[in-house]
């Protein structure tokens, strides 16, 4: 029998976040309420490299059993194997609905590697590449997004199957954007009468460039060096994205 409808929720993509990244000087709130209150998982294995680390959960197995290591997966056939089941295909089997929002970067070359094809029945929201201008959404200048791209022309935002247009380089954050779109699905849900959701979201945060928000920025000394500063001011974001996602779960 299907569990009482519940949220599965996985935010555990803050891209580029290490597992001793306890900074003490990092303000996360919502976070440290939820590890008091809940479950500390110390033992855990990831790749060095976000796509791989993406694809592991994704699929259930090691990265270089999704040959993932190396590859680029905006070439044709690369990203996660078709063959391979995904983890919200898993729980569609059993009764659950899906939606994803954020980064994917896991194919895109094909239809079929998109997250809509690959068991996300309630659609996607967000983008296909590794990396992008998290204000923009214009791609990346160079090949580690270590430069923000506010002069480039290409976006790489979508919206199920097809290029989000008109919706990108509104003055919005990006993360800010894929978190109210799982927050609009939370709340939008029948506690008595709907499925169990799995709501997958992969924030950009806090992989380069390094970006924040003003509102984040604030909480730190601005003589600190620069790259630190924002890079804290970054994991607040992350920190208001959960707290965004447990309010709506309430």
């Amino acid at each position: 029998p299907l569990p009482q409808p519940v949220t599965f929720l996985d935010c555990s993509f803050a891209d580029g976040v290490g597992y001793h990244d306890h900074n003490p000087e990092v303000l996360t709130p919502r976070l440290d309420k939820l590890a008091r209150e809940g479950a500390v998982m110390q033992r855990m294995y990831a790749y060095m490299w976000c796509s791989p680390s993406r694809a592991a959960l994704m699929s259930g197995r090691f990265p270089h059993h999704v040959y993932q290591e190396g590859q680029g997966v905006a070439s044709p056939d690369a990203g996660l194997p078709l063959e391979m089941t995904t983890l919200a295909e898993r729980l569609r089997a059993v009764g659950y609905d899906a939606i994803q929002a954020g980064k994917w970067h896991l194919g895109f070359a094909r239809r079929d590697y998109l997250p809509v094809h690959r068991g996300f029945n309630l659609g996607s929201f967000g983008y296909f590449g590794g990396a992008e201008d998290h204000l923009t959404q214009h791609c990346c200048t160079d090949g580690f997004c270590l430069q923000n791209s506010s002069g480039g022309t290409y976006s790489d935002m979508w919206l199920d199957e097809r290029a989000a247009r008109a919706l990108n380089n509104t003055g919005r954050w990006g993360d800010d954007r894929w978190t109210a779109h799982v927050a609009r699905a939370l709340e939008g849900r029948d506690a008595t009468g709907a499925a169990p959701l799995f709501a997958y979201l992969a924030l950009g945060a806090a992989h380069a460039p390094l970006q924040a928000p003003d509102a984040e920025l604030a909480l730190y000394d601005a003589r600190a060096y620069r790259d630190r500063r924002v890079y804290n001011a970054m994991m607040s974001w992350v920190d208001r994205s959960v707290g965004a996602l447990v309010d709506a779960i309430a």
